[in-house]
């Protein structure tokens, strides 16, 4: 029985990975870098720590690693409101799952204090139980700590949720954590780096879709 369904943030829920780049690039370009789109989907799932590590040996860069993160989110700040928006479906989606009493909650590798600001800007916060982020948890995607402490927040089993994922650590993590996954397709990522997920769809609209014609069977 799903009880509880998990929802991913940046670039699942919201359309947020433009707002990411624009802001790693302003601040690479500072220092005669150019952000490649190749590069930064080589990051997408991870935590926003682990990624400006990846830059700073990439580049080879002189710039503090606190630093770096103190100008993006600086600049990240200045963008949600005008940049911030929901994935197509999302809200067909969480008015299904609200409407059927299945419990949502997110388990992010982005920060607390960030993801609460997306939600208050789209008006969403109240569809959530609770939020699981990088701050909580000592390891991040594609480790399975982040959706296994969403699972002992909520007290439900592995058996009983299903994980959103659109990034390739996401879903290792999610099934290392022996939770069913559900990949949403970027067209910015090889269809078959997805293989991995149980189901792969396109849009978070068809999720609602496959929940409401089927019943899924879960392996574990």
């Amino acid at each position: 029985m799903i009880k509880l369904i998990i929802f991913d943030y940046d670039g699942l829920l919201v359309e947020s990975e433009i707002i990411a780049f624009l802001a790693e690039e302003k601040i690479l370009k500072q220092h005669g870098k150019i952000l490649t789109k190749k590069l930064f989907n080589n990051y997408l799932g991870y935590s926003v720590r682990e990624t400006i590590q990846g830059y700073i040996k990439y580049y080879d860069l002189s710039i503090n690693l606190n630093e770096f993160i103190l100008q993006r989110d600086e600049v990240i700040n200045s963008l949600l409101s005008s940049h911030l928006s929901l994935k197509p479906g999302a809200k067909l989606l969480l008015n299904y799952l609200k409407d059927k009493n299945i419990s949502m909650a997110i388990g992010s590798s982005g920060k607390r204090s960030y993801i609460e600001k997306g939600l208050a800007i789209l008006g969403i916060s109240d569809y959530f139980n609770n939020i699981t982020s990088i701050d909580e948890v000592v390891r991040g995607k594609p480790h399975p700590d982040i959706f296994l402490k969403v699972l002992n927040k909520n007290h439900v089993e592995s058996r009983d949720a299903i994980v959103l994922e659109d990034a390739v650590s996401g879903i290792q993590a999610a099934q290392d954590a022996h939770i069913f996954c559900i990949a949403i397709a970027s067209s910015s990522i090889d269809i078959q780096e997805y293989r991995i997920a149980d189901l792969i769809v396109d849009n978070l609209q068809k999720v609602k879709e496959l929940l409401d014609q089927l019943q899924i069977i879960k392996k574990y």
